[in-house]
């Protein structure tokens, strides 16, 4: 697969970061899990973030990455991973379609939600 590099004033969307999430995770399912579920203890400011989301003052990779695209009403970021039955990621995924749906049309812009992409 080709892969784009990076110009400089590439816009990304939630699409596009559930495609290279995917892909990484297609790569190395253990390792990408690992660094999924690594929490680091974080500074008051970070924890203050509006965006990077945050748990009992720790933080982890998609926590960061969905502080690329905001939160929803329900401070929920829009990528969630999804695990299988031993406990390893088996898909990054949207956040419930429903909160996606119920977004206003200045979330679904600011997310980078595009209709004629299937979510499930």
């Amino acid at each position: 697969m080709k892969v784009d590099k990076w110009s400089g004033n590439k816009k990304i969307s939630v699409q596009h970061a559930l495609i290279v999430l995917n892909r990484a995770l297609g790569s190395d399912r253990i390792a990408i899990t690992k660094l999924v579920e690594a929490r680091v203890n974080i500074n008051t400011d970070l924890i203050n973030d509006p965006s990077v989301q945050s748990v009992n003052g720790k933080a982890g990779m998609l926590g960061v990455i969905n502080g690329l695209f905001g939160t929803d009403h329900n401070n929920y970021g829009p990528i969630a991973a999804e695990f299988d039955e031993h406990g390893i990621i088996a898909r990054f995924k949207m956040t419930a379609t429903e909160t996606i749906d119920l977004m206003s049309d200045k979330a679904r812009k600011d997310y980078g939600v595009r209709d004629d992409i299937r979510r499930d």
